[in-house]
């Protein structure tokens, strides 16, 4: 049967007392130490935790810190304060292909920078409202490329002029 233990000390005190100045700073050190001598006395009556369940506690939080210190992720997406995407690291969700995007506050892309599935690096950057369009690749074979669109999609230039 658990039973409940009268607070520490009442929110307010009696009106014939004078709290002192060192009684708070006490409490709160007993407050502090209360759960850890609760854990430790149950452990010395037997009533705790096994050697064996002790171990797998142990292991299981040494894999927890190595998670911490090098989390492993598919994506990583970055919000607003109104929770809208404006950055996302990771696997583009159509190919699966390592990306860097970043949105405008209207969500649109800007900037995009990815792998293709055959490994060719891309940069992708696009004006605001739509107003244009530059594109760099660099292929396996060959020399890098850059396209230039119109807000239409309409290419208006390209290097290598080929």
């Amino acid at each position: 049967m658990i039973r409940s233990l009268p607070p520490l000390h009442s929110p307010t005190p009696a009106p014939h007392t004078q709290p002192s100045h060192g009684a708070a700073p006490r409490r709160r050190r007993l407050v502090g130490v209360l759960p850890a001598a609760l854990l430790l006395a149950a452990l010395v009556s037997g009533c705790g935790v096994q050697p064996a369940e002790v171990a797998k506690l142990e292991a299981r939080i040494a894999e927890l810190e190595k998670q911490a210190k090098a989390p492993r992720v598919e994506r990583i997406v970055i919000v607003d304060k109104d929770g809208k995407e404006r950055a996302m690291f990771g696997l583009r969700e159509q190919d699966q292909t390592p990306a860097v995007r970043f949105k405008d506050t209207e969500g649109k892309n800007r900037a995009l920078l990815r792998l293709h599935p055959t490994g060719m690096p891309i940069f992708v950057m696009w004006g605001k409202g739509g107003k244009g369009t530059a594109y760099l690749s660099v292929p396996g074979e060959g020399p890098p490329s850059m396209m230039f669109f119109d807000g239409k999609g309409e290419q208006v230039h390209k290097v290598p002029g080929r």
